[in-house]
């Protein structure tokens, strides 16, 4: 991380468009919007900026970034007043997108759940929607997703890829209802350079490339390939965050985990300590 500050403050590279705040991103609200309404919200925002983007093959760009839900394909019989029995709250990683939460929302939905899956924060459009947000506003977005499920269902479930599975611990903690948890690489530890992310201030107002950590193509459509240091930042932030509430606090659910000890974003290590621990 530090040598390529270094290559950024030396031999500054060029931005385009996308490497800024698109102004689409934060007009979809949450509150109390009932979730088949945030989904279609989140649709036309996506709609209406790839669309202005001049981005080809809208329709699957649009499916693949937005919010989704899924009702089960097997009988999922409430005990009570609820629609449901069971249901699950997919969250995905930072600068991906509910695409990579299709897959398994459809194994939930043929197990008989009931599987909402929400777009975070800054992600879906452009990278440069990730250098104003903080880790509070995922986490606000999880704790929506959240309600949501609970309004529906008996047992309330939550998934997440990477930082997707850190916020999903944050939430249970805090939430009673959460009755598991499903951890998939979840980010509970990253390097400690990342610590260094936050001395970005002291010269990004003076080089605006200084604010990134990579700069690519960015062809991928679902998922952003050039990467802001203040996604660094706010991930760094929320794993120590859910490292303070794990002291503080037992996990008394039941938590499937996987992890790669190959993964060079997240220590798979971190995972092993979690769940020794639960």
């Amino acid at each position: 991380m530090v040598m390529q500050l270094l290559k950024n403050w030396l031999r500054p590279p060029v931005l385009g468009p996308r490497h800024y705040p698109s102004g689409s991103n934060g007009t979809v609200e949450m509150g109390r919007t009932p979730f088949a309404v945030y989904v279609a919200q989140s649709r036309e925002m996506l709609r209406k900026f790839h669309s202005r983007n001049n981005q080809i093959n809208v329709d699957k760009v649009v499916d693949g970034n937005a919010p989704f839900e899924l009702k089960p394909t097997i009988e999922n019989t409430s005990a009570g007043n609820k629609l449901f029995r069971r249901g699950v709250l997919l969250t995905h990683g930072l600068s991906d997108s509910p695409y990579f939460m299709r897959h398994l929302g459809a194994f939930f939905q043929e197990n008989g759940f009931r599987v909402m899956a929400i777009l975070l924060p800054g992600h879906g459009t452009q990278p440069g929607d990730l250098l104003d947000v903080s880790w509070k506003e995922w986490a606000e977005a999880v704790a929506y997703g959240t309600e949501m499920l609970a309004e529906e269902v008996d047992e309330v479930y939550l998934g997440g890829f990477s930082a997707g599975g850190a916020l999903s611990i944050y939430q249970s903690l805090q939430d009673k209802r959460v009755c598991g948890l499903f951890l998939f690489s979840p980010a509970l530890r990253i390097s400690s350079r990342a610590a260094f992310a936050r001395f970005r201030r002291i010269y990004s107002w003076l080089i605006p490339s200084g604010k990134w950590l990579e700069l690519k193509p960015d062809n991928d459509i679902y998922k952003y390939e050039s990467f802001p240091i203040n996604a660094v930042e706010q991930i760094y932030a929320l794993t120590n965050k859910v490292s303070k509430l794990l002291h503080q606090y037992n996990v008394e659910i039941p938590v499937f985990a996987a992890a790669s000890a190959d993964d060079v974003t997240v220590a798979a290590s971190a995972t092993l300590d979690f769940i020794a621990h639960t």
